[in-house]
């Protein structure tokens, strides 16, 4: 992963944002954070964090 990934979707009627980014805070940055924003009350929030794994593509 180069850099952050940026993904607009829906979770139920509600809109939201997935951000993906190297977790920095792990020293062999083999992790990603992600994390979930939704606008409530005129603000953009965070719902939503956890860190995965990133997928390997196959034949790689």
């Amino acid at each position: 992963m180069a850099g952050n990934e940026i993904e607009a979707f829906h979770y139920y009627r509600e809109p939201r944002y997935r951000v993906r980014q190297v977790n920095l805070s792990d020293p062999s940055r083999r992790t990603v954070l992600v994390r979930e924003y939704a606008w409530r009350d005129a603000r953009l929030q965070r719902v939503m964090e956890r860190a995965e794994e990133p997928q390997r593509l196959a034949g790689r």
